[in-house]
């Protein structure tokens, strides 16, 4: 049986259900420098993001929209470069 995070589930299906969406106009208004100093409730109330977005690295204030592929590839780069698959799942679950 796969492990999961007990806050995981009630909050990812809380999360998802949302019909709130995040436009561009609201990283306009919020600068990640701003967002980041918001409460993980916080950002959940304000709804899902419309689309995916990336910032290039930090201290960076805007974000830009990017597609599927984009994104997956953006991921498999960090995970790849990830001594161990341990540090996956500790990201994951918010223990790392």
């Amino acid at each position: 049986m796969q492990e999961y995070c007990e806050k995981t589930v009630p909050s990812t299906s809380n999360d998802e259900a949302t019909t709130r969406r995040v436009t561009r106009e609201f990283f306009q208004q919020f600068p990640l420098s701003k967002l980041a100093r918001k409460s993980d409730l916080w950002l959940n109330q304000q709804g899902a993001a419309d689309r995916n977005r990336w910032s290039s690295g930090l201290g960076r204030t805007t974000t830009t929209p990017i597609g599927w592929d984009q994104a997956f590839d953006l991921i498999a780069a960090e995970l790849r470069g990830l001594d161990s698959p341990d540090e996956a799942a500790r990201l994951y679950l918010g223990a790392g």
